[in-house]
């Protein structure tokens, strides 16, 4: 049977998807002072429930209050008061108001935590100043909070949890022989690097069982092939009972790097598809891939191929949420990309800024930032991004950071 885009996914879970497009995790950052949702998520989520997308995955909701992404994360740790569940329980149903799973998404940042909120962040090991490598004690408890996290999510109606294990935050750093050079059970070959994740998935299907939707995102690296690591890792994913991998070009971060953020750009969309069919072959997870897919012909070419079980996106969800309905009708041949919901202006002057920064090359740079600010925009109700150009959307976030800074140290 050809597949396509708009049939329906079942999980080994149970749970099913009835189209093949996600929504993958993005930086909400409307999180209030404790670190609760508020009603800008439900409204944000409501907003993409009426996308008809198959799955939502929420924003990266941290399991240690002390290491945060950016300001506004959700976090999930300890005990949670009567109005942190009714929070989430709503941002829960939000999300599920249009018929699309919603998956929450945890993650401890480590040693990407900003640090403008944590002066010394944590890792596998010590890379440079100011980080600190976590003992063996502080590993167990990190694993016990991701277990403990999920039994909440799913309490409040989440359908299951995506597990970050990519993009630099903490459970990718200790998958990365680069970042984690220690000699305990929790280094080493990546038998013992893959220990924390795999500690945290089995304990989750031992704690909630088969029914619950479980997901772990990793990144695709950044070379066009796949390692030996990459497939040892994924096929014990697989046998270990995770549903879904979702396999991301996105950003990555090394301490090599400094933690700079680079876009694996180089891995275009037939690369990506290769290293999506070669894991997928090796595992029985099913496969989700995000990033350098965006035409319809091309996507639905990879779904009948084998390359992949689903497609994520991120930008196009903060560009147009109502691209997916025309994407699933074939009306649509590509996904939009946040430059097109902001290129159409009668300002004359913004059109010449536009092409300026074009030229400098900072309007790639201010994606995230773009996105971001689309993301408060539907937030607020609105239903298209405001016109914004790079450098205001640099400044725009940057400003509220920083307040929002000021606001959760008070």
């Amino acid at each position: 049977m050809v597949v396509r885009i708009e049939h329906p996914l079942a999980l080994p879970s149970g749970k099913v998807l009835r189209n093949r497009v996600v929504k993958s995790a993005l930086c909400e950052g409307l999180a209030d002072w404790s670190n609760r949702p508020t009603d800008s998520h439900v409204t944000l989520y409501r907003r993409w429930a009426q996308s008809g997308a198959g799955m939502l995955l929420t924003g990266a909701v941290q399991i240690d209050r002390r290491y945060l992404d950016r300001p506004g994360d959700i976090v999930i740790e300890g005990p949670q008061t009567p109005a942190a569940l009714a929070a989430l329980r709503s941002m829960a149903e939000a999300a599920q108001s249009g018929g699309a799973l919603a998956l929450m998404q945890l993650s401890h940042a480590g040693l990407a935590t900003a640090r403008l909120w944590c002066s010394e962040p944590v890792g596998p090991s010590a890379l440079g100043a100011a980080t600190r490598a976590l003992t063996d004690a502080e590993i167990e408890d990190i694993v016990r909070r991701f277990i403990f996290a999920t039994g909440i999510a799913l309490d409040c109606g989440f359908d299951g949890v995506q597990i970050l294990a990519a993009h630099g935050r903490l459970l990718s750093s200790f998958l990365s022989p680069a970042d984690n050079r220690r000699t305990d059970k929790w280094g080493g070959d990546i038998h013992h690097r893959s220990n924390v994740l795999l500690r945290i998935v089995r304990g989750i299907r031992m704690a909630y069982g088969d029914a619950t939707a479980l997901s772990v995102k990793i990144d695709a690296g950044v070379e066009a092939v796949v390692s030996p690591d990459q497939l040892a890792l994924v096929k014990t994913l697989g046998l270990d009972g995770v549903d879904l991998l979702e396999v991301s070009t996105g950003r990555w971060y090394s301490g090599r790097e400094g933690l700079r953020g680079r876009s694996n750009a180089a891995l275009d969309a037939a690369s990506f598809g290769k290293i999506g069919g070669t894991l997928r072959a090796a595992s029985k997870c099913l496969i989700l891939l995000n990033g350098a897919l965006r035409a319809r012909p091309q996507i639905e070419q990879m779904l009948d191929d084998g390359c992949m079980d689903a497609v994520g996106f991120g930008e196009a969800f903060c560009a147009n949420p109502d691209f997916v309905g025309a994407l699933l009708d074939g009306d649509l041949d590509e996904a939009p990309g946040i430059h097109d919901s902001l290129s159409a202006s009668v300002n004359p002057l913004f059109g010449i800024m536009q092409k300026l920064e074009d030229a400098a090359g900072l309007r790639e740079i201010a994606v995230q930032e773009l996105c971001s600010l689309a993301i408060a925009d539907y937030a607020r109700g609105l239903e298209a991004p405001r016109l914004r150009s790079a450098a205001q959307a640099l400044r725009e976030l940057a400003r509220n950071d920083r307040a929002a800074i000021k606001g959760l140290a008070a």
